[in-house]
């Protein structure tokens, strides 16, 4: 194994710049493999010759070959102890895995930063007045896009979608970390959004782009008005929205579920399929099974239909 301090002149000729130039955000040990510069992505998108980050050792073995990981320094450890650590991986330790990352992109990805350019549309009879699409946007047949949109870059929208007034697709997440200095820095937003045929939003919708990957609004899916959602949100076929209500990042919600007015769901967690969630409610952990109704702050099951 090349884990250790790189000396030979052989491996500088082939090492990428990249890892001549991240030394300074933690310790590099590098593996087989470093002639090409890393594609950050998400742990659940296995790619060759990506960019990861990790915050526990449980989900190093998720890390695909060719790639480079970002892990607390205790956390190599413990792969250590274990046994764990592949040659075949390049690894940096730091105090602060996500941070690290957060800031390595910045530093070194800056072509990843421009979701935020948009052009005006000419509008016309499925296009309404005053509506602004980034690049590498894709409409789908029969799609129909209200006034006052915008529509940020990496986005694709399904057949037969309808799009309502003032919906902004594909802004930045609300995700931020602390510094060693207390300054709130953003953690990256580099995803997209992917909507579905026949998906319904309705006026003054904020839907976020995902981090590393992307947010997903399934088909048949239709949402009422003034509701957020969050970045790398997943939506179920056939779900209903009702209004105001809000969907943390990283949320899950199952198929053909109900959210009634101002239920709110919390991030990281999922609700299973057939779920009726009853206005109002907040809903803070997981509910895997299916067909229940909750109810409350925070939300409860009831056996009687809401």
């Amino acid at each position: 194994m090349k884990y250790g301090t790189v000396h030979q002149q052989n491996l500088l000729k082939k090492m990428h710049k990249f890892y001549k130039d991240i030394k300074p955000y933690g310790k590099l040990l590098l593996g087989k493999y470093y002639e090409k510069k890393p594609t950050p992505t998400d742990i659940d998108n296995k790619i060759e010759y990506g960019l990861y980050w990790i915050n526990d050792h449980i989900y190093f073995n998720k890390v695909p070959k060719k790639s480079t990981v970002i892990m607390s320094v205790n956390d190599f450890q413990t792969l250590l102890g274990l046994g764990q650590i592949k040659d075949y991986i390049n690894i940096i330790t730091c105090d602060n895995p996500r941070n690290t990352y957060a800031n390595i992109l910045y530093d070194f990805y800056e072509n990843l930063f421009e979701n935020d350019i948009v052009n005006k549309i000419q509008n016309s009879d499925v296009i309404g007045f005053n509506v602004l699409m980034g690049e590498n946007v894709k409409l789908g047949g029969n799609v129909k896009i209200g006034n006052n949109v915008i529509i940020y870059n990496n986005t694709i929208i399904g057949d037969n979608t309808v799009v309502g007034d003032n919906v902004v697709i594909g802004s930045k997440g609300v995700a931020y970390d602390k510094e060693n200095d207390g300054i709130l820095t953003r953690f990256p937003q580099i995803g997209g959004v992917r909507i579905g045929d026949d998906v319904e939003i309705d006026s003054f919708c904020d839907i976020k782009r995902g981090a590393l990957k992307n947010t997903i609004i399934s088909d048949g899916v239709k949402i009422g008005a003034y509701n957020n959602i969050g970045h790398n949100v997943f939506i179920g076929k056939n779900t209903f929205i009702s209004n105001r209500c809000t969907l943390c990042g990283s949320s899950k919600i199952g198929e053909n579920c109900t959210l009634w007015v101002k239920s709110t769901v919390k991030h990281k967690v999922t609700v299973g399929n057939k779920t009726i969630i009853g206005s109002n409610t907040y809903v803070n952990k997981n509910f895997l099974g299916e067909g229940q109704t909750l109810i409350g702050i925070p939300a409860k099951i009831i056996n009687k239909k809401y």
